[in-house]
């Protein structure tokens, strides 16, 4: 999405946290003043150094660099509220200011048992994700797979255009 976009989605959601990769992060510059709320970022793929010059550019803001992440052996994961937000899903916006429409856990948890009982799928099944993470058809690929324990593909764009070939690759 373009760095105005994004903002303005951002602005919406009223977040606190993000996560940036280094490809994203050059749209830091562009999202990053005019945001609302001050935001902490995490960095991933990025350095103290970097975090640090992100900081001295938008003081406003928290840099958290990969080398500052906790140990993930440790993570004890919870269980959500079924009430709450699991996701938020975007219009296009072609009618003027996209909306959101907020996903529950217990919506996508009815989803995954009506898609467990329609197709079975399991580990020992290949899901391939071809859509873009910002289109609801991709949510199918992806919670079910991981639901089910299945492998979920992600294809290059090569990949997309010649699926013959990719399918006959295993």
């Amino acid at each position: 999405n373009p760095a105005m976009r994004n903002r303005a989605l951002l602005d919406q959601l009223r977040t606190s946290t993000l996560v940036v990769d280094s490809f994203s992060s050059r749209q830091l510059t562009e999202i990053l003043p005019t945001l609302q709320t001050p935001q902490t970022i995490l960095l991933p793929d990025m350095d103290q150094a970097a975090a640090d010059d992100l900081a001295n550019r938008f003081p406003r803001h928290s840099f958290v660099p990969a080398d500052s992440f906790e140990n993930g052996e440790r993570f004890s994961p919870t269980k959500p509220d079924g009430c709450a937000a699991a996701y938020v899903l975007f219009t296009s916006g072609s009618t003027g200011r996209p909306k959101g429409v907020l996903v529950s856990h217990h919506n996508i948890q009815h989803f995954l048992k009506v898609v467990a009982d329609l197709y079975g799928i399991g580990p020992e099944d290949r899901l391939t994700q071809w859509f873009e993470l910002v289109f609801d058809l991709s949510l199918f690929d992806l919670f079910a797979g991981w639901d089910g324990g299945a492998c979920v593909c992600c294809t290059s764009l090569a990949d997309q255009l010649m699926p013959g070939r990719y399918i006959e690759s295993f």
